[in-house]
């Protein structure tokens, strides 16, 4: 476990405890784990919980302070998040341990939200934000504690950013773009060569490589029909996934034992398709409404994006949790079946279908009379709307003109 995630050996006994954690969830030959077994002989301190426990060690994760915690500077704050690497749960608390970037120290946080697919000391340049701890760190940890590594090759940046003409243009740590990548670490990998002609010779052209987007331009996403295919969902609004979902009609093929056929009473597998995107509660909890496209005449399923923590959005069930099991923890658009590819394909599909249709002369003057009644619809609104803005412009012109010369009657 060290090993695969380039963690020092200080970090040993976090490593053993957590494979203890996990190991005991294993079934015997009666099929009975440690836990359970444990369990069975009454109440005991010892706290565990699979869901919390089946995380990857040594991944990133963050976590909040108490507010009256030493640690926190400013107890006026809501947030006080911070940053750093997992390194399993508390055995007598709800707590978990991990690693301070900043501190540089091992301490115990509450509320966890774990990036298990981003691993800090194995590959510093997945985070998209700088952080306390660079590749020099990480290799004087190592000889710290007894073991010989060489140098980590820095890494020559690759990453850009699309201008507001939509070309990508290369990150560097001095072209003045640091608030959304560090620019560093990342990319090519650079054997430390002081011949710049060589390194541009060697490196790749804008359009081999993935746009990555900063903090700022996350920002500027208003609707999901704007998050590109490459966008980081962790980053993303649950608005904006479920609108992006929406958008490209996802479709996805549910095992049995998430949807209950209403006809039959039992869950069945079955095939869905997004078809709407909205939030029904004040604090904006978004849902997205599938519609079952195996089965004829069925309700919309209905399923949250994430798990709410009041219990009135507690969902154990939402489309987080569904999207790891079903795409083994994705992390983009195109982890999950959205690609550029497909949209052409059904923009493609769409263009022959109106092609064929508009060959047929019935299709054709159907086609002709829903678009004409469609308009003459949207014409007559326009005009009662109008109506009404003159009206009330009239009634509000004499009300006026009442007020400014009383009748003469009144002296």
């Amino acid at each position: 476990m060290l090993r695969r995630a380039n963690l020092p050996r200080r970090f040993w006994p976090y490593a053993i405890l957590h494979f203890c954690r996990v190991y005991a969830y294993w079934p015997d030959k009666q099929g009975k784990s440690a836990w359970e077994k444990l369990d069975a002989h009454g109440p005991h301190a010892l706290c565990h919980d699979e869901a919390r426990d089946l995380h990857r060690f040594e991944s990133y994760v963050t976590g909040r302070l108490p507010r009256t915690h030493p640690l926190v500077e400013n107890e006026t704050l809501d947030d006080q998040a911070l940053e750093e690497v997992w390194l399993g749960n508390d055995l007598s608390t709800p707590m978990f341990w991990m690693y301070l970037f900043k501190l540089r120290k091992v301490v115990r946080l509450s509320d966890p939200r774990h990036f298990d697919h981003i691993l800090p000391f194995l590959r510093p340049e997945d985070i998209p934000h700088r952080i306390d701890l660079s590749s020099d760190d990480i290799c004087k940890m190592h000889e710290e504690d007894g073991d010989k590594v060489q140098r980590m090759p820095l890494r020559k940046s690759t990453r850009f950013r699309v201008t507001a003409s939509g070309e990508p243009v290369l990150v560097t740590p001095h072209s003045g773009a640091s608030d959304a990548d560090s620019g560093e670490n990342s990319g090519e990998l650079d054997a430390g060569e002081s011949d710049a002609a060589e390194q541009d010779k060697e490196s790749p052209s804008p359009a081999q490589h993935k746009v990555l987007l900063g903090p700022k331009d996350y920002k500027r996403l208003k609707h999901g029909k704007d998050v590109p295919f490459k966008a980081e969902l962790q980053y993303l609004k649950p608005q904006l996934l479920a609108q992006a979902l929406v958008h490209h009609k996802i479709v996805m093929d549910l095992p049995d034992g998430f949807w209950i056929d209403e006809k039959k009473g039992k869950t069945a597998p079955c095939r869905v398709m997004a078809v709407k995107a909205y939030s029904r509660t004040q604090a904006k909890f978004w849902y997205v409404d599938f519609t079952i496209i195996s089965q004829a005449d069925r309700c919309d399923l209905q399923l949250p994006v994430r798990r709410g923590a009041v219990k009135s959005v507690n969902h154990a069930m939402n489309l987080q949790e569904l999207f790891r099991q079903l795409f083994n923890h994705p992390s983009t658009l195109e982890d999950r079946g959205i690609t550029e590819e497909r949209s052409k394909q059904i923009m493609s599909a769409t263009i022959d279908a109106r092609r064929d249709c508009l060959k047929n002369p019935w299709a054709l003057a159907c086609v002709l009379s829903s678009q004409i009644n469609a308009a003459d619809a949207r014409r007559k609104e326009q005009e009662q709307k109008a109506a009404a803005t003159r009206s009330s412009a009239i009634e509000r012109k004499a009300l006026e003109e009442t007020r400014a010369s009383p009748p003469r009657w009144l002296f």
